[in-house]
């Protein structure tokens, strides 16, 4: 699997707010790509925010922060290194 399609499954699962799927899809990715959490995190974080203008209010914003918030801990990731939900909290 390629960063392309894994961010192509990263939005569909977001989409469908199954968030069982994607800690299961990101384990999944982490394992078989031998590669960092930090470049995974990149990745989800691409995918998850590529329309973030669109969907800077309501339900939608708020569901994304909690998956990278959700993904992060999951992952034993700092969030000061991912930017966008860093200024959020500082909000």
């Amino acid at each position: 699997m390629d960063n392309a399609e894994f961010g192509r499954l990263i939005k569909t699962l977001k989409n469908q707010k199954d968030v069982d799927g994607l800690f299961e899809l990101i384990e999944k990715y982490i394992d078989a790509q031998f590669i960092s959490k930090q470049k995974v995190m990149a990745a989800i974080k691409e995918a998850l925010f590529e329309n973030e203008n669109t969907a800077s209010t309501g339900n939608i914003a708020i569901f994304t922060e909690e998956i990278v918030i959700g993904i992060s801990d999951n992952l034993g990731i700092d969030r000061k290194h991912l930017g966008k939900e860093q200024e959020k909290e500082v909000k």
